[in-house]
């Protein structure tokens, strides 16, 4: 269960940074 819980929060951080580069790419583009 810790482990599964961990996984979801790194995929959580994970996304927030992905879509933070898109934004950024988009912003400079």
């Amino acid at each position: 269960m810790v482990t599964k819980r961990r996984a979801g929060i790194a995929f959580e951080v994970w996304n927030l940074v992905r879509l933070k580069v898109w934004v950024e790419n988009w912003g400079m583009a």
